[in-house]
């Protein structure tokens, strides 16, 4: 006889990824010892504390980049935000065109449109041109 394979146990989420759900009960789960414990761990890890978008320090907030996995999130599954990026990042998102747009992508777009605003203030040059 073979040895019998060892089926791999999936952990199962206490917080249900539904939309509904989600925004029904968001409030108290950000309220939770879970979700105190994955701030703590934020801030012990040296991952720093200032705004991925525009590196304020002020009124930092913390942002999922995706729900998928509330819950069971990761530090790669947040992002710190100062209060107004993140209010910026979540009203583009409720008001996006394409529906495969994420949270995180808008995030992006936000970094780049920043660095292009610096670079622009810098150089002077407000829009590159083809050269053809």
């Amino acid at each position: 006889m073979g040895k019998r394979k060892k089926k791999k146990v999936k952990p199962i989420s206490i917080y249900p990824k539904s939309k509904k759900w989600i925004s029904a009960h968001y409030d108290l789960y950000l309220l939770s010892d879970h979700w105190q414990r994955i701030k703590d761990a934020w801030v012990k890890s040296g991952r720093p504390m200032k705004c991925y978008i525009c590196y304020s320090f002020d009124n930092l907030q913390f942002h999922h980049r995706s729900y998928r996995n509330l819950g069971q999130e990761k530090l790669d599954d947040l992002l710190v935000l100062c209060e107004m990026c993140h209010k910026e990042v979540h009203y583009r998102y409720n008001h996006r065109k394409g529906k495969h747009t994420t949270l995180w992508n808008i995030a992006e777009r936000m970094v780049r449109e920043r660095e292009r605003q610096a670079w622009s203030k810098r150089t002077g040059v407000n829009d590159l041109v083809p050269l053809i």
